[in-house]
Order: C-alpha cells, then structure tokens, then sequence
C-alpha cells in the first residue's frame, strides 16, 4: 500500500565552504500512522543499526516504523555515533550524520516533528555546543536553544526557510526547511569541531623540515590523538589548507606538547624506531605541533627532545634562549617583517643587544625583542645572532 509522509525529506548533503547543505522535498499526509526515517552518511560508508538490528548501509531510507523512542547506532571504521531518536507518527525522520574520528570531531543533524496542540506551527533549533546563533534566511533570530514561531518569521515565496547554525572554532551547518501547521520541527546539530584553527603557523623549518603550531583553546579538555587524527580526516575530507601562505594537503608526523609522536593519520608511533632522513628531492618533511598552551611559540622541552631523536641531531627547545647580536660590520642587525630579504625593515639591534629566539624559518630566526617597554615580534638573519646565557625563568 502506498504511504504519504509529513514531511518526506530527501537529505542532499554537501560541505562547499564548511557548510551543509540540505535539500528537502515535501508531501503531504494523508491517513497514515506508521513512521519513517531517512539517513545519509558524509565522506564515509557507513553502517546502521536500529535497535540493534543492522539494517543496511547508509542513504537508507526506511517506512512502516513504530513511532516512539528508538536506539540508532551509525558506525564507519574510524568512528560510531549512538543516539536514542523519535519516530513520529505519519512523518519523516532525517538523520544527516559526517562520523568523523571521534565524539567532538564529527557532526550530525536530526530532523523531527512532534504534533502540536494548536494550527500553528513552530521550530526549536538545538546545537551541541550550545550557544551556536541562529539565523533564518540571513535574520539573527538568536542563540541555542531557541524556539520560533512560524508567525514571528518573515514570509517566503515558497514556504520554505533557509537556517544557518554557526559558531566560532565550528563548521557552519545550513539546511532548508518548511514548516507545517500543527507542527512542531524539530532541528538538533552537532557542529563539527575544526581541528585547524586561524591561529595555526609556521613555527620553524630548515632545508629538512618544517613544522606548524596547532593551538586551540578548544581542544585543551580532548585527547590529543584524536586531534591528529582529525587533521588527517578534515584535510582529506574538506580539501587542502592554508596555513600562513602554504598549501597543506596532509601531514607526514604529528608530534604532541607531552612529546608523543603521532603518524601523519594520528597513529601513535614509537619514536625509538622513527628515523627521518632528509629528502633528496629537497621535499620538505612536514610536521604538526599540537600544542596545549594557548599562547605557546615555541615547541616543549620533551617535544623538542622527540624531533631530536627522529632526526638524529640536537635540537634544542627554543623556550628561554637568549641570542646576542654579533658584528655586522653596519654596527646594526635589520630586523623584517618577513623571513626574507624582501621584507620590511621594522626595527635595527645594535651589536651587543639580545633578543629571544622563538623560532626558526629557513636561515631566519623569529626574535621577540623590545621597543621601548613593548615587546614585538619579528625577523633576523640567524647568521649575526649567536646564542647567549638562558634567561632566568
């Protein structure tokens, strides 16, 4: 027998921009009392379980359900959501899910209506975490939890609404919606943590390596593997990155701030048995620091003693160590803006002055030095800076 839904709702999801993007096509209900639900599954195959019943690989669409509280489980290799969901009666169910690698490093959306008491019709948008804006068809309607009523909504051509659920350090989430009288519509997301934040750098490199800072007050409480894990999943499943101004498609080794080292797809690695070798195609090994302190510019004591055992030679952490200006034969050393000879002079070191060493890039040192009682940031040639006594913690 042919069964009409409220609503029938066919989830195209895409990520452009970090944004989903959801497509619905609406029916309405004649007489029917079953419930049904529709799952799709982003970037991974998945496999589902209701009631701990598999039922299939993801897109399903499944009808002829019992309405109630129903256990789903959605698990990919890498990762499993659980999650006790509501059929309702006569309606569609949508769950549009990206896995990921773990319970802060993925995202989801569930859609559901619950009967109303009256002809109208509202919404209530959800989000973990929580105090994520909302905005519909580009209105800041406000914050996480939130319900609206259909009649305090501007009116569409179409009867449709477009709803944005953003936060900062989050992947956005778009989806278009109609809303029904009687009805209440249900939306509950779950914004995908980024891995790679704005404040993401390059540290230091040399004609062997090159390493960025992770740093991220986010993820401070989360396991740091599972940090490098979701680099590895984000650069393949959203594209390349720009960090500074480099291309990055992938990472060959994570190192952590506790000095654990991590393979370029977040595997843990024991660093007695890695041994880095220098390209001969003058590749450049890339490295990523994943850093717990929000305001760290140099790598830790113990993560620096890891990258000296992988590479077989000394490198010292860059954490107070003082370096003083030797002869230039000018009587000054430049200190640029760029690590470059095309940068622009910000600041002249008279030979004698010192500065801290935070990093190095190629033959340049980055130095934190001081104009007047500002300390400022900057470059300087490696080759005029010789080391001097740490500085006293």
């Amino acid at each position: 027998m042919n069964k009409s839904y409220l609503p029938i709702i066919t989830p195209v999801v895409l990520f452009l921009t970090g944004v989903i993007f959801l497509g619905f096509t609406y029916y309405k209900n004649v007489s029917s009392k079953p419930a049904a639900l529709s799952i799709t599954s982003k970037y991974r195959d998945a496999t589902v379980s209701l009631k701990n019943k598999e039922l299939g690989k993801a897109p399903l669409d499944l009808i002829d359900l019992k309405p109630g509280v129903n256990q789903i489980k959605i698990s990919t290799d890498n990762n499993s959501f659980t999650k006790d969901i509501i059929l309702t009666e006569a309606a569609y169910t949508t769950i549009s899910i990206d896995v990921g690698v773990s319970d802060k490093f993925s995202a989801n959306q569930i859609l559901w209506y619950d009967k109303a008491n009256s002809n109208t019709s509202d919404l209530f948008v959800s989000s973990t975490p929580k105090d994520a804006t909302v905005k519909i068809n580009n209105k800041s309607l406000g914050s996480t939890p939130i319900t609206i009523s259909k009649k305090d909504l501007l009116e569409s051509d179409n009867g449709e609404y477009t709803i944005v659920i953003e936060k900062d350090g989050y992947e956005a989430q778009k989806l278009n919606v109609k809303l029904e009288n009687g009805f209440t519509l249900n939306v509950s997301s779950q914004l995908f943590l980024k891995p790679i934040s704005k404040n993401t750098m390059g540290l230091e490199s040399n004609s062997f390596y090159k390493i960025y800072n992770f740093i991220d007050p986010l993820i401070k409480s989360n396991q740091q593997g599972d940090w490098a894990q979701a680099i590895d999943y984000w650069l393949k499943t959203r594209g390349e990155a720009i960090i500074d101004t480099d291309s990055i498609k992938g990472f060959d080794y994570f190192i952590d701030s506790g000095g654990t080292l991590y393979s370029g797809d977040g595997k843990v690695l024991n660093k007695d048995a890695v041994t880095l070798t220098e390209s001969k195609e003058g590749t450049l090994i890339l490295i990523g620091y994943l850093s717990l302190d929000d305001n760290a510019k140099e790598m830790s004591t113990q993560a620096s003693d890891t990258l000296s055992a992988i590479t077989n030679s000394p490198v010292a952490a860059t954490q107070n160590l003082l370096y003083e200006v030797t002869e230039t034969g000018l009587g000054y050393l430049n200190v640029r803006d760029k690590p470059e000879l095309t940068g622009e002079i910000v600041h002249q070191l008279n030979v004698g002055d010192t500065v801290k060493v935070l990093g190095q890039e190629g033959d340049w040192f980055k130095v934190q030095y001081k104009e007047g009682e500002e300390e400022k940031e900057a470059y300087a040639f490696s080759s005029y800076l010789k080391k001097s006594e740490p500085e006293t913690p």
